[in-house]
C-alpha cells in the first residue's frame, strides 16, 4: 500500500542519512588520523634530522680536534728541532771559538754553579735506597772536586753515597748528577736549552 511504501521509503531514507552521517564521521576520523600520522612523520623526520646534524657536528668536532692535536704536535716537533739545531750550533761555536783555557774556565764555572744549586735544593724526595750517584762528564774530575761533590751530597741526603763516573765525550762543559730518578743536569748543552726556552717565552 501507499502507506507501507511511504514508511519503507522513510526507513530507507533514514538509513541513507545514517549511512552518510557514519561515512562523514569515519571520513573525519580518517582525516584526523592521517593528519596525526603526517605530523608524527614530520616530528620523526625532524628528530632524525636533528640526530644526523648532531652526529655530524660531533664528527666534525672530533675531526677538528684531531687536526688541531696533529698541528700542535707538528709545531712542537718543529720547535724542538729548531731548538736542538740552535743548541747544537751554539755548542759548535763554543768549541771553535774558545781556547782550551777558556773552555776549562767555562767548565769549572758550570760545575760550581751546579754545586751551588745542589746546596740550596731540598732532597727529601730522593729514595733512601739511593746510595750511588752517577756523575756524567766529559773528562775526569780532580780528587778535590770529587771530594767536594761527595761531601755536599752526603750532607744534603744525610747518608753516605758512592760516586760513579761516566764519560760522555761530546759533552762540552759542565756535568750531570744522577740520583736515581732525580737528574741534575748542569751541562752546557742543558744551560743553552734553558736559555732557548726562556727566549721562546719572551717572544
Amino acid at each position: 500500500t501507499d502507506e507501507e511504501n511511504t514508511k519503507r521509503l522513510e526507513e530507507i531514507k533514514k538509513k541513507i542519512e545514517e549511512s552518510e552521517t557514519e561515512h562523514q564521521r569515519r571520513g573525519a576520523e580518517l582525516t584526523q588520523e592521517l593528519e596525526r600520522q603526517r605530523e608524527e612523520a614530520k616530528k620523526q623526520s625532524g628528530e632524525e634530522k636533528n640526530k644526523l646534524l648532531e652526529k655530524a657536528r660531533e664528527e666534525g668536532g672530533r675531526i677538528l680536534e684531531a687536526a688541531k692535536t696533529r698541528a700542535e704536535k707538528v709545531n712542537q716537533e718543529i720547535e724542538k728541532e729548531v731548538q736542538d739545531r740552535s743548541v747544537d750550533l751554539a755548542l759548535k761555536i763554543v768549541v771553535k771559538a774558545l781556547s782550551k783555557t777558556m773552555k776549562g774556565a767555562l767548565h769549572e764555572g758550570l760545575v760550581e754553579e751546579l754545586l751551588h744549586e745542589v746546596e740550596g735544593m731540598e732532597m727529601g724526595h730522593v729514595p733512601d735506597e739511593t746510595r750511588e750517584v752517577e756523575i756524567i762528564q766529559s773528562h775526569s774530575l780532580s780528587p778535590d772536586r770529587k771530594k767536594k761533590i761527595k761531601e755536599i751530597l752526603e750532607k744534603k741526603l744525610g747518608r753516605e753515597v758512592e760516586l760513579k763516573e761516566t764519560f760522555k765525550q761530546d759533552m762540552v762543559g759542565g756535568l750531570s748528577l744522577n740520583l736515581g730518578s732525580l737528574v741534575l743536569d748542569g751541562s752546557l748543552e742543558n744551560v743553552l736549552k734553558d736559555v732557548a726556552r726562556e727566549l721562546k717565552k719572551q717572544q
